[in-house]
């Protein structure tokens, strides 16, 4: 099947003046959005720097949005504590390879570490929805350095 054939085919209608699709026009639309999700996989590749992985990415994916139900949470129940069940009661599911724990279930002091696993950093939202990075490489160093005093 030559191009113009597959352009062709797209305009085409019926008496109802609905496109017709040929099979070869599906299987160009799917070979077509391969391809587009193939880039989009090299875009966030690219978007990655050396401390910046996707797993990372992943794991403030999940805060924000542990952060977004805790809020409705609190709006249902001002005095309540947030608690992982209760996150998961309203829709809550962490990703695969992330675990997700409760350091503050209170409003006033909300606290919600993120970790991948297996990770070398620990993500944590705050009441304000501020996002504060966690390495254990920057932990070794300050153990080390205060064992050197």
């Amino acid at each position: 099947m030559s191009d113009e054939s597959v352009v062709v085919s797209i305009f085409q209608r019926d008496e109802d003046q609905k496109p017709i699709y040929e099979k070869e026009d599906i299987q160009m639309r799917v070979i077509t959005s391969l391809i587009g999700s193939c880039l989009l996989a090299l875009f966030f590749c690219a978007e990655c720097s050396g401390n910046d992985t996707i797993a990372g990415k992943v794991v403030t994916q999940d805060l924000k949005t542990a952060y977004d139900i805790a809020q409705t949470l609190f709006t249902d129940n001002p005095t309540g504590a947030v608690t992982l069940s209760g996150l998961e009661s309203y829709g809550f599911h962490p990703s695969n390879n992330v675990r997700i724990r409760i350091l503050d279930g209170y409003k006033d002091g909300l606290k919600i570490l993120g970790v991948s696993i297996p990770g070398h950093k620990k993500y944590v939202i705050d009441k304000h929805g501020q996002i504060e990075v966690e390495s254990s490489e920057r932990r070794t160093e300050a153990a080390g350095r205060s064992g050197a005093k």
